[in-house]
């Protein structure tokens, strides 16, 4: 997302929001953190892959590398 406007100003000002496509290959992406041992990586799999966010996927368990989601 691409939001325009006048920035700091101290009156209304118009503004505009263009959303934007950007092509981005996933499965590379995890091959890389594959690659490079990150740590959780089925959460992170589970968030960029079908949407499921970790704070979901880690719920009810501990996760290991991240600090459990603040309520």
């Amino acid at each position: 997302m691409i939001l325009e406007g006048v920035l700091d100003s101290p009156d209304p000002a118009p503004h505009s929001i263009q959303f934007v496509h950007v092509p981005y290959d996933a499965h590379a992406e995890l091959a890389i953190a594959r690659e490079l041992g990150m740590p959780e990586l089925d959460g992170y799999e589970a968030e960029i892959i079908r949407g499921v966010y970790r704070t979901t996927f880690y719920a009810g368990r501990n996760p290991r590398y991240h600090r459990p989601a603040l309520r």
